[in-house]
């Protein structure tokens, strides 16, 4: 990483805290300047304005998640090991305190000021990907026919309600055994659920 590109990571990091501890019409340019141990200037340098700073760690986080969110269901592998595949990397990210630590700024700081994300123009990335995911399997004959939709639904809603709700409000991120524990109970359940007879 370049000189350049580690002083804007330390100041995306700082901006992060800053946010989480001030909100975001109460941050301070010059705080994260001091936070990051760089001067003002160099903050400008890199970021126009406070909304571009927030949009960037945004973008950041939501760059991340993207990344997990291009799935596609493959007919020639079992259902089971695509699910269990799919969950690791959700559950990889949801163990990231990186990720975790700007979800729990931006998540906060859109509940206290709901219109922020609109006058920035930010977008969560969609989950699109897992209902495709789901849709073909059904296609294949792997899931019931008439629920794909709720099974993928309902299979990150596990993986989230379990490993990222609590995580957010609570500041402890789920541990490596907790979440095998939870990736297994949550394919298993989808499995039992939503996979057509003989499925593997």
């Amino acid at each position: 990483m370049s000189k350049s590109a580690e002083k804007r990571n330390d100041i995306l990091l700082a901006a992060t805290d800053e946010f989480q501890d001030h909100g975001f019409d109460g941050a301070r340019m010059d705080r994260v300047a001091e936070r990051a141990g760089v001067s003002k200037r160099t903050v400008y340098n890199h970021f126009e304005s406070k909304e571009g700073l927030f949009a960037a760690i945004a973008e950041r986080a939501y760059g991340m998640a993207a990344e997990l969110h291009q799935v596609l269901y493959d007919p020639q592998r079992g259902l089971r090991a695509q699910l269990i595949e799919i969950a690791q990397a959700e559950g990889r990210l949801l163990q990231s305190e990186d990720f975790m630590r700007m979800a729990r700024m931006g998540t906060g700081e859109l509940m206290r000021n709901p219109g922020l994300a609109e006058r920035l123009g930010l977008q969560s990335p969609l989950e699109d990907s897992y209902l495709r995911f789901f849709r073909a399997a059904a296609e294949a004959g792997r899931i019931r026919p008439d629920a794909p939709d709720l099974a993928a639904t309902q299979f990150i809603g596990m993986i989230k309600s379990q490993a990222y709700w609590p995580a957010l409000f609570s500041g402890e991120i789920v541990g490596r055994n907790e979440m095998d524990g939870i990736i297994e109970t949550s394919v298993a359940t989808i499995m039992s659920a939503f996979a057509t007879p003989g499925t593997t």
